[in-house]
């Protein structure tokens, strides 16, 4: 049994804000928490449970713990959690389909002092999925109250769920975050969590999903609707070991009387992404994509120091650096890649592609586009292919 017990606590600061709550599973008892700058903190959500219980929700159904929940959370969550939420992730996952129980549900709307929720957010990772929810989002024929007036960085588990580590990871990245933030001129709101704790030795792609939507409910205060950047597009829809390909059945019913959870470019593909923010001349220096903070973070694998603002030796980089150069895109970033690794390593990157298209989407549109650019694959090409395609079947 895992415990939410009441209520969750509003801790001010000179410096940070922070909701917290007490979670007991079984004989252990953890103390949970979200933070933000002291600016933010009038908006945090201490009258309901929302963030934590929707933040600890995929480690309780791994681990087989019936959640209680003995502070207020919101009728339509709960509702929704309830109908959908857990037999989606129980279908994906195999996880066992747990009761939630909660005798406290409200549905009235929180307000921030005398203001109802009005901010309209996106995540703001400089990503190739950020960019374009960031870009898309912002245009001129867009409705003005589904317009971007807030954009987010989040520290929950995408740098890894070792606290002090990703902190480090967190701060080393924030300038880039900041700067764009003041160039489109729109607030950051930043925000940590130290739930990661629960989730050691998990891969954050398989519950990213839930986690960062807590977080946007630990705030949904001020957010009235949340736009998460889509991994994976709806045209490969499929209940599967990883949410990404069913994200856009899932995100929604995150939502409460407060918060409307939104799927951004749900119809977008990566590469279609890709060649989206291409047109934009402002991603040319700042689009970082980089995995070699979360590799160094989770793996203590320093290879990726390069001076260059991308490695080009992870498999992100590797991915997207296939897309720009397929799409003509290279000499528009040359200066944060590392161009020349990546062309002695090509024929091994195609090869890497080939074996992974029918294994991962991204792969399968890099792949089509390889092939709609006329790109015929080389013998060393297939050999990599092979080679990699054997190691997957007995690895």
């Amino acid at each position: 049994m895992l415990i939410i017990t009441p209520p969750p606590l509003l801790k001010g600061g000179e410096i940070e804000t922070r909701v917290e709550s007490t979670i007991l599973i079984d004989n252990r008892e953890e103390v949970l928490y979200y933070s933000t700058p002291v600016e933010w903190g009038k908006y945090l959500t201490f009258e309901r449970a929302d963030a934590f219980l929707l933040g600890v929700l995929q480690y309780a159904m791994k681990e087989g713990h019936d959640i209680e929940v003995k502070a207020p959370i919101s009728e339509r969550l709960y509702f929704n959690l309830v109908n959908q939420v857990i037999p989606l992730l129980s279908a994906g996952f195999g996880h066992k389909q747990i009761k939630l129980t909660c005798n406290q549900l409200d549905n009235s709307v929180l307000m921030a002092e005398t203001e109802k929720p009005f901010a309209v957010g996106t995540g703001c990772s400089l990503g190739v999925d950020s960019f374009g929810s960031i870009l898309y989002h912002l245009q001129p024929d867009t409705p003005t109250n589904f317009r971007l007036t807030h954009l987010t960085y989040f520290n929950v588990g995408a740098l890894g769920n070792d606290t002090e580590k990703a902190t480090v990871s967190y701060e080393h990245d924030l300038p880039m975050i900041q700067e764009y933030a003041a160039y489109k001129q729109l607030p950051l709101v930043r925000i940590s969590s130290n739930i990661g704790k629960l989730y050691e030795g998990w891969n954050f792609d398989h519950c990213n999903q839930s986690r960062n939507s807590a977080t946007v409910l630990a705030l949904q205060k001020l957010f009235r609707r949340y736009y998460y950047a889509s991994t994976v597009d709806v045209s490969h829809l499929k209940i599967k070991h990883d949410a990404a390909y069913f994200e856009s059945a899932l995100v929604p019913y995150f939502s409460t009387e407060n918060t409307d959870l939104l799927i951004g470019q749900a119809a977008f593909s990566r590469v279609d992404k890709t060649k989206y923010i291409a047109d934009f001349p402002e991603t040319y220096n700042r689009l970082y994509v980089c995995w070699r903070e979360i590799l160094k973070n989770n793996y203590n694998d320093n290879r990726s120091n390069v001076e260059v603002l991308n490695c080009g030796r992870c498999e992100k980089c590797r991915r997207t650096m296939l897309s720009l150069h397929f799409l003509n895109k290279e000499e528009q970033y040359k200066d944060i890649f590392d161009w020349d690794y990546f062309h002695k390593r090509y024929h091994f990157a195609i090869g890497y592609a080939l074996a992974n298209r029918k294994r991962k989407a991204y792969y399968e549109d890099v792949v089509k586009l390889m092939k709609q650019s006329g790109y015929k694959p080389s013998l060393v090409d297939r050999f990599w292919q092979l080679g990699l395609s054997i190691y997957y079947i007995f690895r």
